[in-house]
């Protein structure tokens, strides 16, 4: 009935489809990974270095999707090369990571362990999402930063079904026109 009946007021949560969405296992399983990683309490970060880590899941109904992940940039609000990212049917959608990473003292190895409690203690802070339409089946869903001079700390993803509202397709559409016309060019 709840997935049948999702929109986007009332999503159908999808999380028990992503292998180790929180990091709870302390370590990638169930991701693609580029770029050096560290992991504590739930948390995984990417010091100073360039990386992407992602996940496809595969067996999905078409219809609009929500991925949210949790996570800090040492970059905070002037961030521009952290980002959530989400692939499905050919389009892809991206977010900038606003939140800022926190290092209270000198002791460097407390300080992933201080963005993990707090993240811990605050689901609900520091989230950034992006939202897709799926016909293939599957999305593909991530973070990736391009700079090797930004701390990343993430806290972990959900995946939401918003229901078979088809008010995305005309902007995933217009992206593959875009795409198309550089490949005439």
């Amino acid at each position: 009935y709840k997935k049948n009946n999702a929109n986007a007021e009332h999503p159908y949560d999808l999380t028990a489809s992503v292998v180790n969405p929180g990091f709870d296992l302390c370590n990638a399983n169930g991701y693609e990974v580029s770029g050096k990683s560290a992991f504590s309490q739930g948390a995984v970060e990417f010091f100073n270095t360039p990386y992407e880590l992602s996940q496809t899941v595969s067996g999905l109904s078409t219809g609009s999707y929500r991925v949210t992940m949790q996570a800090r940039s040492g970059e905070g609000d002037a961030n521009t090369s952290m980002q959530l990212f989400a692939t499905a049917s050919g389009s892809t959608s991206t977010a900038a990571v606003k939140g800022a990473t926190r290092a209270d003292g000198s002791d460097v190895t407390q300080h992933l362990r201080q963005n993990a409690d707090d993240f811990l203690d605050n689901p609900d802070a520091d989230l950034v999402s992006v939202d897709i339409y799926v016909t293939s089946g599957s999305i593909t869903f991530g973070s990736r930063c391009q700079s090797a001079s930004n701390w990343c700390v993430i806290g972990g993803f959900t995946l939401q079904y918003m229901g078979k509202d088809a008010s995305l397709m005309p902007t995933q559409w217009a992206s593959l026109v875009e795409q198309a016309k550089t490949l005439v060019e």
